[in-house]
């Protein structure tokens, strides 16, 4: 991110609960609710048996709701998985 500062950070935490009961099969996925980076509104895609070229693997996808914007969107993220029994 070139002579961005940290005021353009943006934070989206997705808690997704019984992962390991998801019903999807290859190709099928999850979606997030929306956020906003600018004026982009974003879904994360999240493929939790992957997708045709890739079942064995968890697929990831970030996708722009509003398709009229061609602004370009630099990102850096990361992904946590936390198991445990409540």
């Amino acid at each position: 991110m070139d002579n961005e500062s940290e005021d353009n950070c943006v934070t989206f935490i997705w808690k997704i609960y019984n992962f390991n009961h998801c019903t999807q099969k290859t190709g099928g996925y999850l979606r997030s609710p929306s956020f906003f980076v600018n004026k982009s509104e974003l879904v994360v895609e999240l493929y939790p048996r992957g997708t045709k070229g890739t079942p064995d693997c968890i697929g990831i996808q970030i996708s722009r709701m509003n398709t009229k914007s061609d602004e370009k969107i630099s990102f850096a993220f990361s992904i946590s998985t936390v198991d445990r029994i409540i």
